[in-house]
């Protein structure tokens, strides 16, 4: 059975969902690694300047 791929990639589709946001998840996530550390400093602010946080997408 030949199967042809260019034409198996054209049938098929895949939807990628957008990731659901859960703020006091990533509040945890993105804080975790100083709370373990027993590091002091302003979380909020940690959490503010995340990279992960932004809502550019």
């Amino acid at each position: 059975m030949h199967v042809d791929p260019v034409e198996v990639r054209c049938r098929i589709r895949i939807v990628f969902p957008k990731k659901p946001s859960f703020p006091k998840v990533d509040y945890e996530n993105i804080t975790f690694g100083v709370w373990v550390n027993e590091q002091e400093g302003n979380l909020d602010e940690l959490v503010e300047r995340s990279p992960s946080n932004s809502k550019s997408s």
